[in-house]
């Protein structure tokens, strides 16, 4: 699985990916691009076999504030990804964890949800997401 931060002129940014999905799920969006202003997306790469899908996270959700997750060192999110080839929608548990040098790393297993967020998750994906 590879994951970028890139715009629609392909600048890619190396500020991180979590970072990107915070601002997702708080913002909606990303901010443009600083070197040329278009749009940035989100965008992650799956391997299945011989075959690579490409998808757009087009909504996080994350289950834990800021705050919350510096002090856990443990970010659950949930992503609401499409395919970018068919157009179908995913959802995407998903989380990073503090790693023993105290910086975030990936999670390598979906995050364990319990019934109520897992409710959470999906009443707040659904909103708004056609």
């Amino acid at each position: 699985m590879a994951s970028q931060i890139v715009c629609d002129n392909g600048h890619r940014d190396y500020s991180g990916c979590r970072k990107a999905a915070r601002v997702i799920s708080q913002n909606g969006v990303l901010k443009p691009c600083q070197r040329c202003g278009s749009n940035r997306r989100y965008v992650v790469s799956h391997e299945y076999g011989k075959v690579t899908v490409h998808y757009e996270v087009v909504k996080v959700f994350a289950l834990r504030s800021p705050s919350q997750a510096e002090e856990e060192g443990y970010d659950p999110m949930v992503f609401l990804m499409k395919n970018l080839k068919s157009g179908e929608k995913i959802v995407w548990p998903y989380y990073w964890k503090k790693a023993r040098n105290g910086k975030w790393a990936n999670g390598q297993f979906p995050p364990l949800l319990s019934i109520e967020e897992l409710k959470t998750v999906i009443k707040h994906l659904d909103q708004d997401s056609e």
